[in-house]
């Protein structure tokens, strides 16, 4: 029987030999699937590393080329899982060689996700999750998808009105090397924002929800930051399989892959 080859792509800053997909890999029988960690930068330019790293963009471009690769020379067919940035770079990938590479795309079986900031709304994985990812939720793609979110977490499950969405700039920061300076520096443009909109309608004052916005901004930073939104809650059983019985996202997406069978070595 072929080896499936599964490809990763780690979130920003994170180790490339351990991260928060190592969990799922550990997981797989290693007779039925072969592991390729994809090399690409994982930085959003200095944030969460040393100066002159390259941009976010930059990331993106470099893990489509390196995924172009790497799925041409597997074998057979092939499973994509990311975390966090490297949800950026795989929606990317599967937005657009859907019709550019028709041939790579047939090959991949599987695309799954933990916590990915290009999340459309609606899609996640046995729970109901508001919001949508932080960055461009455009998930066009319609391929088997497996789609992890927790609601605590801003990077995947963002109201679409939330303040945090009113600059660039607040992103400025964005770590998981160090995600206290992030939150810390976004809680502390919080109220200018505040301020700024209020101006521009005072009647806003009047309206609770609006307010409310900005406590859930407020919250989902802290739980970010503090309480593990966006690492912690995706290793523990926060999720049900079809039987019922709690599981963690990490086993889940764990579960989705083995369920996978190759069709055969090649793909013509």
């Amino acid at each position: 029987m072929p080896q499936i080859t599964v490809l990763t792509l780690r979130g920003n800053a994170e180790n490339t030999h351990t991260n928060m997909l190592t969990g799922v890999i550990r997981q797989l029988p290693a007779d039925r699937f072969r592991h390729v960690e994809v090399a690409y930068p994982a930085s959003l330019g200095p944030a969460g590393g040393a100066p002159f790293l390259p941009s976010e963009m930059e990331s993106v471009r470099v893990g489509c080329e390196l995924l172009d690769e790497l799925i041409a020379a597997a074998g057979g067919d092939v499973v994509l899982l990311a975390y966090s940035l490297g949800g950026v770079a795989l929606t990317e990938w599967l937005n657009t060689r859907q019709r550019a590479r028709p041939d790579l795309y047939a090959k991949v079986r599987l695309a799954g996700f933990l916590a990915n900031p290009r999340r459309a709304r609606g899609r996640s994985y046995g729970r109901t999750v508001v919001g949508e990812g932080i960055f461009a939720a455009d998930q066009r793609h319609r391929i088997g998808w497996a789609e992890f979110a927790h609601e605590s977490d801003p990077i995947c499950a963002m109201p679409a009105d939330s303040p945090l969405r009113s600059g660039s700039d607040l992103i400025q920061w964005m770590s998981l090397a160090n995600p206290s300076k992030w939150a810390l520096d976004v809680l502390g443009k919080l109220p200018a924002i505040r301020t700024r909109e209020l101006a521009g309608g005072p009647w806003r004052a009047l309206d609770p929800t609006w307010w409310l916005r900005f406590k859930t901004a407020a919250d989902q930073m802290q739980a970010y930051a503090f309480g593990g939104a966006h690492t912690t809650r995706y290793s523990e059983s926060h999720w049900r399989n079809y039987r019922g019985e709690p599981r963690s996202a990490i086993d889940l997406l764990a579960d989705c892959v083995k369920q996978i069978n190759p069709i055969g070595d090649s793909h013509v």
